[in-house]
């Protein structure tokens, strides 16, 4: 009978391996360690895609800021009609202060019907051709004239360098039938006041919400390039 029992307590005590094997599994503190690797690496992928996405909005709004200057080159070059007329003999891109400061931050395609080689948003006829609206949390952070080949002196909207001046407006245009670029700064965001400085190119300045920049620049002789990211001018 004895011998019985203790054969009967060994069946159901089981093999030492068997209870170790069925007590394995996750501590708190391991699942804890796991859940926190996890994470990290979710959030440093969702980061990367961040980026990668902000960049390529930003170079789109790059190029599209460069395509409506050709937009205003093209037209500035043809015989557009506007107005009922043939009456603009050139066609330009204001970037004025007023305008950066609004939400989505804009700028103006216009035609100069009087020939003074700025935007003027008041008179008859109307110069306003059509605006172009950056995305949201993207901003226009300057333009700039640029005043010598070097690059050394600049008229920008964030203040002027080497000797160059605040401006509160820029205006690109072109003049039938020539491809070459032409620029006048203002004093004031509302153009009345044109400034008699002169410049061999021009630059905007684009950035992102997450601090990455792209320039667009315009040449003289017509070029139109869009830079690097976060190269600064001249280089591009």
């Amino acid at each position: 009978m004895s011998i019985s029992f203790h054969r009967f307590r060994s069946f159901g005590r089981g093999p030492v391996s068997t209870r170790r094997h069925l007590r394995g599994g996750f501590t708190l503190i391991e699942l804890i360690v796991v859940i926190s690797i996890m994470l990290v690496i979710t959030s440093f992928f969702l980061l990367r895609q961040q980026q990668f996405n902000s960049s390529t909005v930003l170079r789109s709004l790059a190029y599209s800021v460069a395509l409506s200057v050709r937009q205003s080159q093209v037209y500035g070059t043809s015989v557009r009609e506007f107005g009922g007329g043939f009456t603009a003999k050139s066609y330009g891109i204001n970037f004025n202060t007023g305008n950066l400061a609004e939400t989505p931050v804009r700028y103006i395609l216009f035609a100069d019907f009087n020939n003074n080689g700025v935007y003027n948003s008041g008179g008859s006829p109307g110069e306003f051709v059509q605006d172009f609206k950056l995305g949201s949390g993207y901003t226009i952070v300057k333009f700039c004239g640029v005043g010598n080949l070097a690059g050394t002196i600049q008229s920008c909207s964030s203040g002027g360098v080497g000797g160059g001046t605040s401006i509160s407006a820029l205006n690109t245009y072109f003049i039938r039938p020539n491809l070459d670029a032409n620029f006048r700064s203002c004093s004031d965001a509302a153009c009345t006041t044109p400034t008699a400085e002169t410049y061999i190119g021009a630059y905007m300045q684009i950035r992102a919400p997450g601090g990455a920049t792209r320039n667009i620049i315009i040449g003289t002789t017509g070029r139109i390039a869009v830079c690097g990211l976060n190269t600064v001018y001249p280089a591009c």
